[in-house]
């Protein structure tokens, strides 16, 4: 996908545990939607976040959906 977007930035929105695997936590965006409002924001990250990655134990999808990623009110 880098390479389609070397001039421009290409916004893709899914709930693909493939498609997030294959982006670096460093391009994601998470949407929420809070008392009617939508909000866009790179995912809350811990270093032992990135060791779990390192590890390649649990992918960035599973973090996705666990909610690790998400910032907090």
């Amino acid at each position: 996908m880098r390479a389609w977007t070397t001039s421009s930035e290409l916004l893709i929105t899914t709930h693909s545990q493939h498609l997030i695997n294959t982006v670096n936590i460093e391009d994601l965006l998470i949407t929420s939607r809070k008392k009617g409002a939508s909000y866009i924001s790179p995912p809350k990250t811990k270093a032992e976040d990135q060791k779990v990655l390192s590890w390649k134990k649990l992918g960035l999808d599973e973090l996705f959906y666990s909610g690790t990623l998400e910032k907090e009110d």
